[in-house]
């Protein structure tokens, strides 16, 4: 893992990705959204994430296996 210096996020060098799906997003983890960034347990279906990829619009959220796991449409 890498720390983004112009952002205080903690990003994974090799993500778990599964169609459209990340697995495993521990409590308290800052994600970045659009409106800033957010801890992984307050976000919401229908926000935007930034991604890699761009922004992509979180479908769901789901608590399991010691974390978050953020899906997205």
């Amino acid at each position: 893992m890498y720390i983004d210096r112009e952002m205080p996020v903690v990003t994974p060098v090799s993500p778990s990705w599964s169609e459209g799906e990340i697995k495993a997003v521990a409590p308290g983890t800052r994600v970045l959204t659009l409106q800033g960034p957010k801890p992984v347990e307050t976000l919401a279906p229908g926000e935007h994430i930034v991604t890699r990829a761009g922004a992509r619009r979180l479908r769901a959220l789901a608590a399991g296996d010691g974390g978050f796991h953020l899906v997205f449409t």
